[in-house]
């Protein structure tokens, strides 16, 4: 997984301190991810560097040309770049809650 937020953004700050993450993840399909990991920093914040091919992949998988538009004119704001390795993964699809969490 990547993470891919902004300078400003000061829960990135707490997970370059602390890089023990927790994902939940969902679509609009029902499909369900929970994901316990690492956050590995990759780059601290800076304008152009390797963040900016990963976040305009992300920005068109998951807005089409809209977050491409996005992404450039967000480009002159420094972004950091972490990489998630997974420890553990729960996933299920439909409605509500993992049956783990349901109790």
């Amino acid at each position: 997984f990547w993470i891919v937020p902004r300078q400003r953004s000061a829960w990135a700050a707490y997970l370059a301190a602390n890089p023990r993450v927790g994902l939940s993840i969902d679509d609009e399909g029902g499909q369900r991810v929970v994901c316990q990991g690492t956050a590995r920093l990759v780059e601290k914040p800076n304008v152009g560097g390797r963040w900016v091919a990963i976040a305009r992949r992300m920005a068109v998988r998951y807005r089409g040309e809209a977050g491409a538009a996005y992404l450039d004119a967000t480009l002159n704001q420094p972004r950091w770049l972490f990489s998630v390795e997974p420890a553990r993964l729960i996933t299920w699809n439909g409605g509500g809650w993992h049956e783990k969490y349901a109790r």
